[in-house]
């Protein structure tokens, strides 16, 4: 996906993200293969969404973590703000 994306573009989302263990081995791949390093997590708890960011940004420097706190239709319309493609996970 990467390489079809472009070095520059491909957001990883992820939806129900919760505190995203198994994501990280998708970050780690993103870090190695682009330049633009973003991450959109969507999850209706706030408070572990929150806590999620902090470690993300402390453990990935460089990576762009912009959350998203709400049910996953409304988070759908918010991604949709995001004009770059965009690999969507449910894991």
């Amino acid at each position: 996906m990467v390489r079809v994306s472009g070095p520059d573009r491909l957001v990883l989302t992820e939806l129900g993200s919760g505190n995203a263990p198994k994501t990280r081995l998708l970050i780690v791949a993103l870090l190695r293969r682009q330049e633009s390093r973003r991450y959109a997590p969507l999850n209706n708890f706030t408070p572990i969404l929150r806590e999620s960011h902090h470690k993300l940004v402390r453990d990935y420097p460089g990576l762009d973590v912009t959350t998203f706190a709400a049910e996953y239709r409304e988070g759908l319309r918010h991604l949709e703000a995001i004009h770059q493609p965009k690999l969507l996970l449910w894991l």
